[in-house]
């Protein structure tokens, strides 16, 4: 079978990967450069974190982001390329007089799932991270993260190895090949470029890169809060990642001086030795989400558009592109895969 694959963002990347080794026959194209790393993919943190979502997310997310954590340790047994993964679980904190935040999250998560997580005291908060200073925590261990420039370079390299390059620089419509003799499908992946033909909304987010050589945090760490949410996620050579922010806007320009303070000041408030962090760069981007903020694959013809990863694209693609090589195959969907499948008509007006 000859697929063609439109978008080489995370979720087109990682469905090419699983095609090739399903023996397809695959096209890739891509509108950007090879060299533009400011795209929604290369922007992410990388969280691996499905439990800790579930506090504004469908359980649904959980259950995609568990089965695909189980497949990133297959997929990066087979890249070459050295890739940054780590499995260690995730630190969840607040300050004192947010501890209902604390509770809430423990009350959501207890009600699908039991023994995924630990309350730790000050003391054992302190054995797993010496440098956070809170009375207490959950500790979820089977959470993980990815760098996400790694994980998108090794797919490169795996496919070039393979004979497949991306096709940068190719704006391509994938009803223009819809009824191409070359291609048995199509897979459009172009999230936001995509809006011509599903009803899309656009969720901006925003992430700053701080080198802390006085901070000696080593998992990620998410501060829960009322307004300002945060999330910290350590990178080799004492570098970070500062995030959370989702903000409902198609707005590409550079990070306001609002969310910097915002950011920041809340970094600062989980750990001091970020007041002489150096901040190496700032990134935002808008990714793609429906209305009810769940992703889909939707069939149309010969069509497969999948879309909708809000901020989980990281999290969910190894599950969401399993899914689509057994839509391809033709093979039976379990519950999960069915509710994220669809047949429908899609128009050049957008789907409604």
């Amino acid at each position: 079978m000859k697929i063609a694959i439109v978008g080489a963002g995370v979720i087109g990347r990682t469905i090419a990967f699983l095609a090739q080794d399903n023996g397809f026959e695959i096209d890739i194209y891509e509108a950007k450069s090879v060299d533009n790393y400011h795209t929604a993919s290369f922007t992410a943190a990388g969280m691996l974190s499905p439990y800790c979502e579930m506090e504004y997310a469908d359980p649904i997310l959980a259950q995609l982001g568990i089965k695909s954590l189980t497949l990133y340790k297959e997929f990066l047994s087979k890249l070459s390329k050295d890739v940054f993964f780590q499995a260690e679980g995730s630190i969840i904190v607040a300050h004192r007089l947010d501890k209902k935040e604390l509770l809430h999250l423990e009350q959501v998560v207890s009600q699908h799932y039991q023994n995924v997580f630990k309350r730790l005291d000050k003391d054992e908060l302190q054995q797993l991270e010496p440098e956070l200073d809170f009375e207490e925590a959950l500790f979820f261990p089977n959470e993980a993260q990815i760098r996400p420039k790694d994980y998108m370079l090794a797919l490169d390299q795996y496919l070039a190895a393979q004979g497949i390059n991306i096709q940068y620089n190719q704006e391509v419509d994938a009803q223009a090949l819809q009824y191409s003799a070359k291609f048995d499908y199509i897979i459009d992946t172009r999230g936001l470029a995509a809006q011509q033909n599903l009803k899309l909304r656009s969720i901006r987010g925003e992430i700053i890169k701080v080198q802390a050589d006085f901070v000696k945090i080593k998992r990620p760490v998410r501060l829960m809060h009322p307004r300002y949410p945060l999330y910290i996620v350590p990178r080799p050579h004492q570098e970070y990642i500062i995030g959370a922010s989702s903000l409902e806007t198609e707005d590409y320009s550079n990070i306001s001086l609002r969310s910097s303070l915002e950011l920041l000041g809340a970094a600062y408030c989980v750990h001091k030795g970020f007041d002489e962090a150096r901040v190496l760069e700032s990134k935002t981007h808008c990714r793609p989400a429906f209305e009810d903020n769940m992703p889909k694959i939707i069939k149309s013809d010969n069509i497969l558009y999948v879309n909708g990863l809000f901020r989980h694209g990281f999290m969910l693609s190894p599950a969401i592109a399993s899914y689509c090589i057994d839509i391809l195959q033709q093979n039976p969907l379990n519950q999960l895969g069915t509710i994220l499948f669809s047949e429908q008509e899609v128009s050049n007006e957008c789907l409604c």
